[in-house]
């Protein structure tokens, strides 16, 4: 019995073993260390995230309300869909100019970086010694882009509204910026290019849409054959960065080529250069300008070019626009190993 326990029991331990319960039942709980919590501001407020990974963008602005795109990509031929393509669900933006330039909803107004707003550079820099790889892109950027244009404006107030899709976006890029800068400065090119697979697949290199186009560049099947891009059943070319980088460089060099004007080239590339021939024909005919603002073209390619250049502008001075980018290492991400 448990009182028969207690008499044989020698009395100091008992006296130990009391004192030893009172002391534990004064002990106030410990409680346990608390796990920092990381506040991702494109998130929202509140919101728990991961630390951002080099490049992931941070927005300083105000929370935006969540964005309907999703991570498939937009067919670099077809009328967009609601996908992880940067472009206002279920209205396309009209051009700014011609006959339809009316119809378009006025967008908010962004202020303009400033003249002498540039990338942090030295005199005499070369491109290995910049720190970060957005520094030396915009050193590279040539495209033109004269002033206020209402569906630039358009594509700057989507991408502000919708930072969750910039950080997906800038997020997967970081694996695969630096080789696209590299082979753009190797040829001459405007690096602003670089910039072209957030528009086309969000840097997703799996991306497929419903015209069958495929990979970071989204070359449907037919023009991936002819700038020489094998597909098969075991290996798909367009879904290879290095190959498909090579054949989209190739390919907006050939459009330049033709038309001897970037955004006819890049207009070409989304919705093929028969399509610009004519609209350019058609133009001349008439006796009006054939820059790419006066064409008639798709619905899509007149969003289309706007999107990239409002890409350029959040890249080149994101403060401007209540944003920060973080910075990407200026060196490769992956090197080619031969099987």
């Amino acid at each position: 019995m448990p009182t028969a326990r207690i008499k044989n029991t020698p009395h100091p331990l008992i006296v130990l073993t009391l004192l030893t319960l009172a002391a534990c039942a004064q002990t106030p709980p410990q409680a346990l260390p608390s796990q920092p919590q990381l506040v991702s501001r494109a998130l929202g407020s509140g919101s728990i995230a991961a630390p951002p990974a080099a490049g992931v963008l941070e927005s300083q602005a105000s929370p935006a309300a969540p964005s309907a795109a999703s991570d498939t990509a937009g067919s670099a031929a077809a009328p967009a869909a609601a996908t992880d393509a940067a472009a206002p669900a279920g209205s396309p933006p009209a051009p700014d100019g011609g006959a339809t330039a009316d119809a378009t909803a006025d967008a908010p107004a962004f202020a303009q970086p400033a003249a002498d707003s540039g990338p942090t550079q030295v005199a005499g820099l070369t491109p290995a010694q910049y720190g970060d790889l957005f520094d030396r892109m915009r050193a590279g950027f040539k495209l033109p882009d004269d002033g206020e244009r209402r569906a630039v404006e358009q594509q700057l107030h989507w991408y502000v509204s919708n930072p969750d899709y910039l950080q997906r976006a800038f997020g997967r890029a970081d694996l695969y910026l630096y080789h696209i800068v590299t082979e753009l400065e190797r040829r001459g090119m405007p690096l602003e290019l670089a910039l072209l697979p957030v528009v086309e697949s969000a840097f997703q290199p799996y991306a497929y849409s419903r015209a069958r186009a495929a990979g970071l560049w989204q070359f449907i099947p037919g023009t991936g054959s002819k700038y020489g891009l094998k597909q098969d059943w075991w290996y798909d070319g367009r879904r290879d960065i290095v190959e498909s980088t090579r054949a989209a460089l190739d390919y907006l060099q050939s459009l330049h080529e033709e038309f001897g004007d970037w955004l006819l080239a890049i207009a070409a590339y989304n919705c093929g250069e028969k399509l610009v021939e004519r609209a350019v024909e058609m133009n001349r005919a008439a006796g009006r300008s054939i820059e790419f603002w006066n064409l008639w073209l798709p619905t899509e390619t007149r969003a289309y070019v706007p999107k990239l250049l409002a890409m350029k502008r959040l890249v080149l001075d994101p403060e401007a626009y209540g944003l920060s980018i973080s910075p990407i290492p200026n060196q490769p991400s992956f090197v080619r190993v031969s099987t």
